[in-house]
This record gives structure tokens, C-alpha cells and sequence, in this order.
């Protein structure tokens, strides 16, 4: 099964380069994007070498706020000298995670990846619900 991840020495460079406006969340390990930023030639390059192939979009509620989803192959499309706002780019190319409640079974969540809903689930505690 093909790995989605960088090899060990770009993800290493990766987490260093993580920490400006695409930083990795305390609770996982998944870079996470303001909705605050742009996408200027430094964001890009610190989404690409982060090797993942989505990256959540965070809102004005903070961390747990997961207003959207950007897949790094829309990035084509981003001239980074014009320096996009992310929001305006979610609102163009609109992507919702995968919603699921901390008390889901295991069972119920495989069938939801099977039937093709996502590839990237954000797990909220039913109080935090994406709008």
C-alpha cells in the first residue's frame, strides 16, 4: 500500500516549516491552515513539503473551528504572487471534511469511508459541529 506521507527528511523539514501559517495541531499530527492567510509563495511551499494531500481550514473560533478542507491538487490553480486568501479559495473550491461524533462506532465509520464520503475524517465531541 503507497504511502502518502514525505520520506522521514522531508517531513522533518516539513514540521520546521510548519510553523508559520500552516501549523500542525497539538491533537494530531495534520498541518492546519488559517482562514486568516494567504497563499502566498511561503504558504504554499509549507503545504507542499508537509507531504499530506489535505489540509483543513480553520476559522475564527480557533483550532477546533474546521470551516473547510483544502486538497493540495487545487493549489494548481493559485497564482502565489497574488497572494489568495484562503477563505476566498474555500469559497470557490468548497471541500467539507468528513464530520465524525467522538462516540461513532468503529463500524459506522468504516462504512462512511466505504461508501466514499472522504479521506479525512475531523473527529468533533458533538458540540464543536462544522457549520
Amino acid at each position: 500500500m503507497a504511502s502518502h506521507r514525505a520520506p522521514p527528511a522531508a517531513r522533518s523539514a516539513a514540521t520546521r516549516a510548519t510553523r508559520g501559517a500552516c501549523r500542525r495541531s497539538r491533537r494530531s499530527r495534520l498541518p492546519q491552515l488559517s482562514h486568516d492567510a494567504t497563499l502566498s509563495f511561503k504558504i504554499l511551499r509549507e503545504i507542499f513539503q508537509t507531504g499530506f494531500s489535505r489540509i483543513p481550514v480553520y476559522g475564527p473560533g480557533g483550532r477546533e473551528d474546521i470551516i473547510g478542507l483544502v486538497m493540495v491538487k487545487d493549489l494548481i490553480f493559485v497564482d502565489p504572487e497574488e497572494n489568495f486568501p484562503i477563505k476566498k479559495f474555500i469559497k470557490i473550491i468548497p471541500r467539507q471534511p468528513m464530520m465524525i461524533d467522538i462516540h461513532d462506532t468503529l463500524a459506522k465509520t468504516l462504512e462512511d469511508f466505504r461508501k466514499g464520503r472522504g479521506h479525512l475524517a475531523i473527529v468533533h465531541d458533538g458540540k464543536d459541529v462544522m457549520q
